[in-house]
């Protein structure tokens, strides 16, 4: 567990370095994802460390079953929970997407709508698909300084519906 523990802090270190924060790159989020996915995995991994060690405590003499079930029982399952919604969102997507950073999905739209908030700082995009459903994506910022054509064809990867590419069609 001690290993796992320093691996994390290991990692985390790199995200106050960001060596891509720098980068004048829309798929700078994409290169984030992949470079803190080992702190992630050993966040996960020490989580579940501790659910499992908790959820084997046994009970203290001068607690009483309820006392124990509640302080041991019901942190074990928040924190199995925590370790498993981040393995899920932020370690198992990025790994099943990882074919598709060298052959992301494309979709053409039309019908392009860009939308911006500047207070929260949120981009997006939707337009219609050739099967004529309504498609939106969240945007890097970035994407934001290109042209704003009303056809385009659209790169991205199809878990987490990051956009790697905007091409004007």
């Amino acid at each position: 567990m001690w290993i796992d523990l320093i691996l994390a802090l290991a990692s985390m270190i790199l995200y106050f370095v960001d060596p891509f924060a720098l980068l004048e790159s829309p798929q700078r989020s994409i290169y984030n994802r992949y470079l803190f996915l080992p702190f992630f995995f050993c966040f996960c991994l020490t989580i579940g460390i501790l659910a499992w060690t908790q959820w084997k405590m046994p009970r203290p003499m001068d607690w009483s079953q309820i006392k124990w079930i509640f302080r041991s029982r019901i942190l074990c399952l928040i924190l199995a929970g925590i370790g498993i919604v981040v393995f899920l969102y932020r370690v198992l997507i990025p790994v099943i997407e990882i074919p598709y950073l060298f052959s992301p999905q494309t979709i053409d739209l039309d019908h392009v709508e860009w939308t911006s908030d500047i207070e929260t700082m949120t981009f997006s995009i939707s337009g219609i698909d050739p099967q004529g459903n309504t498609q939106s994506f969240a945007l890097d910022p970035l994407f934001f300084a290109e042209s704003n054509p009303d056809t385009l064809q659209l790169q991205y990867l199809p878990f987490s519906q990051t956009v790697i590419n905007i091409q004007p069609k």
